[in-house]
């Protein structure tokens, strides 16, 4: 597996990565109207192409297809968040989220941040592979989508 920065010209292969894992990790959480209805617009594009050029992204690569995506924002200068996090469902169990966290984690360290933030769906099927790396709740959480809770998780790089 390889990891790289992501580029533009990977913006349709990511947006299928996010729909492919919203449908299938989401399922029972969100309104299956909503995850069914998932597609690739001109709209879409748009806003993803705005994403990959504003924030720093990442995809994990097997035998050249892109099967992870990771989006990193830096709301401070000893914090930075994993805004985004998917892996194709058929990848997924392979350890594959975790390196791409773990990687994170190393360059952002040698770039002097101290601490890992991500927010994620309470109670949500992403809890144990944060609590597996590390991360510990901060207690905080807030409203996302349709109304559900979403929680706030910490790792400290030592």
């Amino acid at each position: 597996m390889q990891i790289r920065k992501a580029t533009l010209d990977d913006v349709f292969d990511i947006i299928e990565v996010v729909q492919s894992s919203y449908k299938f990790s989401y399922r029972g959480y969100l309104p299956d109207d909503y995850l069914d209805n998932l597609c690739i617009t001109e709209d879409i594009l748009q806003k993803w192409q705005g994403y990959l050029q504003k924030y720093e992204c990442y995809v994990a690569e097997k035998q050249k297809r892109i099967v992870a995506f990771m989006m990193l924002d830096t709301p401070s200068t000893e914090v930075f968040e994993i805004n985004i996090l998917y892996v194709r469902p058929e990848y997924q169990k392979m350890g594959i989220g975790s390196q791409l966290v773990d990687y994170a984690c190393d360059i952002k360290k040698a770039s002097g941040y101290k601490k890992c933030s991500v927010w994620t769906m309470k109670n949500g099927p992403a809890i144990s592979f944060y609590i597996n790396l590390g991360f510990i709740f901060t207690g905080e959480e807030r409203e996302w989508k349709f109304g559900l809770q979403i929680e706030h998780l910490r790792r400290f790089l030592y």
